[in-house]
């Protein structure tokens, strides 16, 4: 697969999640509402929902060339436009824990991209390759 090919899917990928994050975010859906019930250490399961949905967004940056502090608080800006948002929708409500636990999930994408950048680093060093 040549470059410009996997440059295209990556593409593809982040407009899909960008849009699945848009229609989660803004939409009237309730699917959540059977993790409200679901505590563990005294958290609401749908946080754990939070943070799983926006680890992708560190993960998913399509164009490399963003320098990757940018490309964190642009994350962290949309998580937390995404949740402000929802304080001015009348079918949706705004929780400062779900804004929270959407920063988390930017926090910890960013920092399983700092691992696998010094992985990489290693790798290249030791001239060790997954793959030919």
């Amino acid at each position: 697969m040549n470059v410009d090919m996997r440059i295209n899917i990556s593409k593809l990928l982040f407009a899909i999640y960008l849009v699945v994050l848009l229609l989660l975010g803004l939409l009237p859906i309730n699917a959540a509402s059977a993790l409200n019930d679901i505590y563990v250490i005294n958290l609401r399961g749908d946080y754990f929902l939070h943070v799983f949905i926006f680890v992708p967004w560190m993960l998913l940056n399509i164009n490399k060339y963003h320098k990757i502090l940018i490309w964190l608080v642009t994350g962290l800006f949309l998580a937390c436009c995404l949740e402000g948002l929802q304080y001015f929708l009348p079918y949706r409500s705004f929780n400062v824990n779900d804004l929270i636990f959407n920063c988390v999930g930017i926090l910890i994408g960013w920092g399983l991209l700092l691992m696998a950048k010094k992985i990489n680093r290693v790798r290249r060093k030791k001239r060790v390759y997954l793959y030919k």
